[in-house]
């Protein structure tokens, strides 16, 4: 079994009904940690790294953007009740794509990050975008799909 696994376990509830249920081994030689790659850029995060900014202003964000649609302080990752979480704090809104998914738009949202995706902040992304953020975490989650925390 690997470090990060999901087991089936059997609970019985009584003698003729058998419940299956599924849950998470937690890795706790590996903490979480995201690998975020922009333009030339190739940044390595551990949670001592959070949260971590992303915007136009240098005096404010770890990494910077520089775009009209981005805001002085556009948008944080960040550490939300042990979750890896991508909080948009701008006026613009963001676009996060998981994997091969339909990109999500969240403005003023917490969106649950885990797996590898894209973001794009301020408008639209399409392929080919320079401005396109990849991320790549080592975070999984049980929750299938984008998962927008309100």
């Amino acid at each position: 079994m690997s470090k990060k696994d999901k087991i089936d376990i059997l609970n019985h509830q009584d003698s003729d009904t058998v419940v299956n249920s599924q849950v998470s081994i937690v890795d706790t030689t590996n903490p979480l940690s995201i690998t975020l790659r922009y333009s030339t850029k190739s940044l390595s995060l551990s949670l001592a790294d959070l949260p971590f900014n992303i915007g136009r202003d240098p005096s404010l964000n770890n990494l910077v953007i520089d775009s009209h649609l981005v805001s002085r302080q556009h948008a944080q990752i960040a550490l939300d009740s042990d979750r890896l979480v991508y909080r948009d704090l701008s006026r613009n809104g963001s676009f996060v794509q998981e994997g091969t998914s339909e990109p999500v738009y969240v403005r003023n949202e917490t969106y649950l990050l885990h797996g590898a995706g894209l973001i794009k902040l301020g408008d639209f992304m399409h392929l080919g975008d320079e401005n396109l953020i990849t991320y790549h975490t080592n975070a999984s989650s049980l929750i299938p799909g984008s998962t927008v925390i309100q």
